[in-house]
């Protein structure tokens, strides 16, 4: 797939997208659809499907300001990992 261009950009491919976490690091440009992001904030979304540094199935991964929001309130972390692509379905429904 990757020879392809299909989905797969680079090997090894982690195939998850959905993440929940803190900040780690946030460059001036990191607002999500709700605001700025600073480092300490908690939150979700999606991230990006086989592309480096990307891959949510380690310690420290990229995400994308424009996907990603602050973890609401009233749920953990751990579930707020699987926000992430119901979040961007609805988000789109709505438009």
């Amino acid at each position: 797939m990757a020879d392809m261009g299909v989905l797969v950009k680079d090997w090894p491919l982690t195939l998850a997208v959905d993440a929940g976490g803190i900040v780690v690091k946030a460059g001036s440009k990191a607002v999500g659809p709700l605001g700025p992001f600073k480092e300490g904030d908690e939150v979700c979304g999606c991230s990006r499907l086989g592309e480096k540094g990307h891959g949510v199935c380690q310690e420290y991964y990229l995400m994308d300001a424009a996907v990603t929001i602050p973890k609401p309130k009233n749920i953990s972390l751990v579930e707020a990992a699987g926000v992430g692509a119901g979040f961007e379905v609805d988000e789109g429904s709505q438009s």
